[in-house]
């Protein structure tokens, strides 16, 4: 049966969360049990969403929470866009067979192809026409 499977998993869950739940947390995560199917406890679990970030905006870690997310969200698309300028790089695509040729045929060690890589990378164009002067200017 789905909900005594449910009620076991959030005993389990109960458990461990008495268990790394640290003393004075200003929030202790509940454990509910809901159904996408029926609704059922759907209510319920809104309820403490809206309660958890009344606790966080109360202590005023809402905004940090908030803040720091950001911060995490920026540089993940930073280390995207750089990857995906690295990967269509017109240099760094034409020594691309040669540098993975050196590596799997032991040749070049992983660490220094990944060196002679960015260097082509850094190489090449950083940006819009003219920006590189620009920047080195400052």
């Amino acid at each position: 049966d789905g909900q005594l499977r449910a009620r076991k998993a959030a005993a389990e869950y109960r458990t461990a969360l008495n268990i790394m739940t640290p003393a004075g947390a200003i929030w202790r995560p509940p454990v509910l049990t809901c159904s996408g199917l029926t609704g059922d406890g759907l209510d319920t679990l809104w309820n403490h969403i809206l309660e958890h970030r009344s606790t966080l905006e109360r202590q005023g870690l809402f905004a940090e929470k908030r803040a720091q997310q950001q911060l995490r969200w920026m540089w993940s698309m930073v280390k995207d866009r750089l990857t995906q300028r690295l990967e269509t790089s017109p240099r760094v695509r034409a020594e691309q067979p040669r540098v993975e040729k050196d590596v799997l045929e032991g040749r070049l060690p992983p660490v220094e192809a990944a060196t002679q890589l960015l260097e082509i990378f850094d190489e090449g164009p950083s940006g819009p026409p003219g920006l590189r002067g620009r920047l080195e200017e400052h």
